[in-house]
């Protein structure tokens, strides 16, 4: 997983590796950036209403911590094809990732 991102543009690049079906796809997404701080750095992708979930990565400057947070879109689609979160589903992501941060 890569990060590229920019205080300035408000926005980071990221890439992750996928592999379905043994093949090997490595897409590349926009995220924007929530707040940035001296601490931590707080991304998210664009929310569409027909989103049923957002995921938010919360970046840890210091102790380089990276947590990912899933929450149900507020509001909910009403057709929305998977069940509700019973609460924010958080992961920890360790290894393997790369950021590069630019004012």
């Amino acid at each position: 997983m890569s990060f590229t991102c920019s205080e300035k543009e408000g926005r980071c690049e990221y890439a992750e590796v996928n592999v379905n079906d043994m093949v090997m796809g490595l897409p590349t997404r926009t995220r924007y950036v929530r707040s940035w701080t001296g601490q931590r750095v707080v991304i998210q992708d664009y929310i569409s209403p027909t989103d049923c979930r957002v995921e938010t990565i919360v970046v840890d400057l210091f102790t380089e911590e990276v947590t990912s947070v899933t929450t149900d879109n507020n509001p909910r689609p009403a057709d929305c094809p998977v069940p509700p979160l019973s609460g924010p589903r958080k992961a920890r992501l360790i290894d393997g990732m790369t950021m590069e941060l630019r004012n």
